[in-house]
């Protein structure tokens, strides 16, 4: 780095600078350095180099200044326009499931869903699909704060919503199994779904804004791979130094309801309650989990410059799943059966089926334990 002369050393050339040494019988004893940074100098003998401005950065050898290239999406380029493309359908795909809900409130398959769950459903996910928008924007410290705060409220919404539903299903039938009324049936019931997911959002939304008081949230960067190279605006989730994981604590309480929703709809996956509704969550589930475990693996990996498009796409593809494995079923079959009496009839169906195989699988039981007494006397 440090390129040392003779004694009464060489003129120093455009890039570097003098740096003079502590010799007292010599004036002229110095080393020529290059310029570091984003500094140069232009003529001869400079004895310091000069700062570039805010937006440019020195050349390759140091002896001017350039203007610095910004990465970041551009709204016309073709990322951000089919990434605000499929936005703009999946809002419209959410507006036509809410319009769909309304007009069919008093069909059974509807009725047995709680028309205020499928409502609250359905805004938590116009929400998410809203805020996978947020990251083709252009970064900066508004968006990269409201992309933190609008995806946690948005996971936030829909894990405690399909949470609720499994557990008040399950906690239904599992009643149902012991000829008795469900536990703690006052959190299964409307209000207690809206002061869940109320409770949820709203203590992730302190933790969000308490982190970002501290300085600790989603920080805009401008990332330079090369010294001389171009900067790629990004959001950066994990460029807090070392308290860079507590930018996962608002995360923690949706990932554990999405967990829990999964094995509850995994164990009730036969339950004929609504058209096997907990079948439908449960692939749901199973879709949202594999496209994060591919997301998660796969995004460190991937160029600077398309992280942004590939946050929008893995919330995309998440809040979509939801809708699709959820409204769509409803949708077939009640285009399909046409006939409110026949749904009816198939749902009782459902249910005495259910309902015969509980008591023989009880009656078996029962025979079993008898067996096992009169072994044991024996």
């Amino acid at each position: 780095r440090h390129k040392y002369s003779q004694i009464c050393a060489a003129p120093c050339g455009p890039g570097t600078y003098r740096k003079f040494h502590n010799v007292k019988s010599l004036l002229c004893c110095w080393s020529c350095n290059r310029c570091d940074g984003h500094k140069f100098t232009n003529t001869t003998n400079e004895d310091y180099c000069f700062h570039c401005h805010g937006t440019e950065i020195s050349n390759e050898d140091n002896t001017g200044c350039i203007l610095v290239e910004d990465i970041f999406l551009r709204y016309d380029s073709p990322k951000f326009i089919s990434g605000m493309t499929l936005i703009g359908l999946g809002l419209v795909l959410a507006f036509l499931a809410f319009v769909f809900v309304f007009r069919t409130e008093e069909r059974p398959i509807i009725k047995a869903s709680n028309p205020v769950f499928l409502y609250l459903l359905l805004f938590s996910i116009a929400f998410g699909i809203l805020s996978s928008g947020v990251p083709l924007v252009r970064p900066s410290v508004k968006s990269c704060n409201s992309e933190f705060l609008m995806l946690t409220i948005s996971l936030s919404l829909i894990t405690s919503c399909l949470a609720w539903r499994c557990g008040s299903i399950y906690a239904l039938f599992s009643a149902a199994n012991d000829f008795n009324q469900p536990r703690c049936a006052m959190f299964f019931k409307t209000p207690g779904m809206v002061a869940i997911t109320t409770a949820v959002a709203c203590t992730n939304v302190v933790i969000v804004v308490i982190l970002q008081q501290l300085g600790l949230g989603w920080k805009f960067v401008k990332k330079q791979s090369m010294d001389h190279g171009p900067q790629v605006h990004m959001c950066d989730a994990v460029g807090n130094g070392g308290l860079g994981y507590l930018t996962c604590l608002p995360f923690i309480l949706p990932s554990l309801l999405f967990l829990s929703t999964l094995l509850i709809a995994f164990k009730m996956r036969n339950f004929p309650h609504n058209f096997r509704e907990t079948s439908n969550i449960f692939i749901a589930t199973l879709v949202v989990l594999f496209t994060c475990v591919m997301f998660l693996s796969g995004y460190n990996l991937a160029n600077d410059a398309i992280k942004p498009f590939l946050r929008t796409v893995v919330v995309y593809v998440m809040c979509m799943a939801f809708l699709a494995c959820i409204f769509l079923p409803k949708l077939v079959i009640i285009v399909k059966k046409g006939d409110i009496e026949e749904e009816r009839r198939e749902m009782k169906d459902q249910l005495r089926k259910y309902v015969n195989k509980s008591v023989k699988r009880k009656s078996d039981n029962k025979g079993a334990t008898g067996e096992s007494s009169s072994t044991t006397l024996l």
